[in-house]
């Protein structure tokens, strides 16, 4: 369900004064202390836990608000609060829009003036007791002090290298299947299928950078606070705007699945597909020669 209020639309004045200081969160504190107070006074609820950078201390105006609401029962009590809630929007502030979120359907993403995103989750108290991202959550309400040991085993929750066995592996023999692929697609002309097939394959590789460097799953945020300076000097070198720069960006993938990546496969003992590399880096330049001349 997707719902919009016009009404609600912000003035291009209220757009001015909200961007006017990206650092002032006047909008996003009173919408977490009202959303609190809405939340807190339905009997099913147990926890309230704010997550994400407004939780750390680290947001802006661009921040979502990450709203998450634990309670003990089962499915039909999470559809009993989030029912309640969603009856209580205008009490938490005046929504532009609403819609559901995509990864999972059962989650609201609700826009409130002037600008400000709000992600309600509602889960179990349980099923949240062993993710490592509850263990920087800020504590909003915990009626029976059940937060305080979601928070605590959360802190708990070590990373495990071997939970992403799979994923660093698979990578390890794929990626010049990869960017043979890419390759393909430009000598095919899809020229929006191979800059996007090049983004996708370069977050892996950083993904798989940071597994094979202890950082939890993140993808890209905040990459220049979490990775080496090599890894962020292939990162921003595979970045292609046009297709003209590709065959020079899968130059580049390749350069850093050698560099960096093989050394840490052969200690990991992870079979991996180096014996292809100079085969196909004769393959792009013949390619990138076969589609400059036609």
């Amino acid at each position: 369900m997707q719902t919009v209020f016009k009404e609600n639309f912000p003035s291009k004045e209220e757009v001015a004064a909200f961007l006017e200081d990206t650092t002032c969160m006047d909008w996003h504190e009173a919408i977490i202390e009202k959303a609190t107070a809405v939340a807190s006074s339905i009997p099913e609820v147990e926890t309230i836990l704010l997550k994400g950078s407004l939780a750390k201390g680290e947001g802006d105006i661009f921040s979502d608000i990450d709203f998450l609401i634990l309670h003990i029962g089962d499915d039909s009590t999470t559809t009993k609060i989030r029912k309640k809630i969603m009856k209580k929007l205008s009490d938490i502030g005046a929504v532009i829009h609403y819609f559901f979120s995509t990864v999972d359907q059962e989650t609201p993403i609700i826009y409130f003036k002037p600008w400000v995103k709000f992600e309600l989750a509602i889960g179990l108290v349980e099923n949240a007791k062993n993710r490592w991202k509850h263990s920087f959550s800020k504590i909003l309400y915990d009626r029976n002090g059940l937060g305080d040991a979601v928070v605590e085993q959360a802190s708990k929750v070590t990373f495990d290298l071997s939970d992403h066995v799979l994923q660093i592996s698979n990578l390890a023999i794929a990626l010049p299947s990869f960017v043979y692929i890419i390759a393909g697609f430009v000598v095919r002309g899809e020229h929006i299928t191979a800059i996007d097939g090049l983004d996708y394959v370069r977050n892996e590789m950083l993904t798989v950078n940071g597994l094979l460097l202890g950082l939890w799953n993140e993808g890209p945020r905040r990459a220049g606070k979490r990775f080496p300076e090599k890894v962020l000097y292939y990162y921003n070198r595979t970045r292609v705007a046009e297709v003209s720069e590709v065959w020079l960006a899968l130059g580049y993938l390749l350069d850093w699945y050698e560099d960096w990546l093989i050394p840490r496969f052969e200690q990991l003992e992870t079979p991996h597909a180096r014996h292809e590399i100079p085969t196909l880096k004769l393959m792009l330049r013949q390619l990138e020669k076969k589609t400059q001349s036609t």
